[in-house]
């Protein structure tokens, strides 16, 4: 009815586009100001309002506003919407206005998306984590892929893909950079739906897992370190980064949805995990800086940083002694050796661990199978990292730590080998390589 009455007002001799934008300016403020009332005799016609606004959007007021005009009356909507009671039909429509807002052209300008990204952040942010409110009438029956007080697997699938859409549009405009630094703020509810959902084998996982790896792409260090700085709990950030990393090694271990000739996707997606131990190494760093005390968040958070180091370098899809020359070459050319780069990586976390060592035991052996390892610079790494470990102690002492330490007598033997061929005066050159 709304488009009809457009088209009809064009049609008059005498139209002006100012005098029906005023008169549509007064329509949307009443209707606004209705969906600010918190009033349960209103719920349907706010729910309403909620349901009609994405066909408005697409077919109606987007032939009289301009962007910026369009983005500052959705934004009003979302605004008074906030404080909606969670019902399932009510929420169910905001994630479609979300839809209809992220696929509008209008939010291909980046004027738009300056108004518009944050709040749109903040919907999704606060709708993964809604408690749903039920009714006398209403029963809610609980399985396996929902959740006993928040959304089912089904409907956090459609902030997932809500979630895509948006990563596809700032990927498309990323020249401008809106939304690349704030969009990190919603790598903990991707964590969750991928860790409440794991049994569920659909494609909405390696969505939300393709969705994670995108967030590593885009973000910068700084951005992360914003957002990690701006987590009050050190237990909230252990979560996160503990999550995170397991969350990561998941994709490392986990056969690839993608086919093994679909190169650059394979390889994108190990450069992004590289991205995140970057920008996770630089926020524990600062972290370990500050609180200058050896504490239990801090331990969980460096264990799980070495481990998922080890399983990267470990992953088949970076094995390029098992390519032929040819991808070998290009691999090398275009992203490098990433196992040398999460090596390096692991080598400055390492440095970090002073205060820790007592509590890392429980990896020595992990660390070690990294003596095995191709290429030799992992290797060598590898190396200096056991030499900090035992370089300090005689050789009965490192035969009797390894002892209880590393079950195989090979690796024991080796170990010993290694640290008496460095304190041969080779650690220095060991360093040097690394370097």
């Amino acid at each position: 009815v709304l488009k009809v009455v457009i088209h009809s007002q064009k049609r008059l001799a005498d139209f002006q586009l100012s005098t029906i934008k005023s008169q549509l300016d007064v329509i949307f403020e009443l209707l606004i100001e209705l969906m600010t009332k918190n009033t349960p005799r209103l719920i349907g016609a706010q729910t309403l309002i909620l349901k009609s606004f994405p066909s408005w959007l697409k077919d109606a007021i987007s032939l009289i506003y301009e962007p910026i005009e369009l983005a500052q009356i959705t934004l009003k909507l979302l605004q008074s919407s906030s404080s909606f009671p969670n019902r399932r039909a009510i929420i169910i429509e905001k994630i479609t206005v979300l839809n209809t807002i992220v696929a509008s052209p209008f939010f291909f300008t980046k004027a738009a998306r300056d108004i518009l990204m944050q709040p749109i952040l903040n919907q999704i942010n606060s709708l993964f984590t809604a408690k749903l409110v039920t009714t006398a009438n209403e029963t809610k029956k609980i399985t396996d892929n929902e959740l006993n007080d928040g959304l089912g697997f089904e409907d956090q699938s459609l902030l997932i893909q809500l979630i895509a859409r948006l990563l596809d549009v700032i990927q498309t405009k990323a020249e401008d950079c809106v939304g690349c630094e704030n969009v990190v703020q919603l790598i903990g509810d991707i964590i969750n739906f991928t860790e409440n959902f794991s049994k569920n084998q659909s494609q909405i996982i390696q969505d939300a897992f393709a969705c994670l790896l995108c967030i590593g792409f885009l973000t910068q260090i700084s951005e992360f370190a914003n957002f990690f700085n701006s987590i009050a709990s050190p237990y909230n950030k252990r979560t996160l980064v503990c999550k995170l990393c397991k969350q990561l090694e998941k994709v490392v271990t986990t056969s690839s949805p993608f086919p093994a000739n679909w190169l650059v996707v394979v390889m994108i997606s190990h450069v992004s995990i590289t991205r995140f131990y970057a920008m996770l190494c630089d926020a524990i760093s600062s972290e370990v800086k500050r609180t200058q005390i050896n504490n239990a968040n801090t331990t969980e958070m460096l264990i799980s940083l070495i481990k998922l180091a080890i399983t990267f370098i470990f992953s088949k899809q970076l094995a390029l002694e098992n390519f032929s020359a040819r991808k070998n070459q290009t691999i090398l050319q275009n992203y490098g050796d990433l196992r040398v780069e999460m090596a390096s990586w692991l080598l400055k976390l390492w440095e970090l661990t002073k205060s820790y060592r007592s509590n890392l035991d429980s990896l020595i052996a992990e660390v070690s199978a990294l003596l095995r390892s191709p290429p030799i610079e992992v290797q060598s790494i590898a190396a200096a990292i056991l030499y900090d470990l035992f370089g300090s102690l005689t050789e009965d002492q490192i035969k009797e730590k390894t002892a209880y330490l590393i079950e195989d007598p090979e690796m024991r033997v080796c170990i010993l080998d290694v640290i008496n061929n460095l304190k041969a005066n080779q650690h220095t050159e060991v360093i040097e390589n690394s370097a």
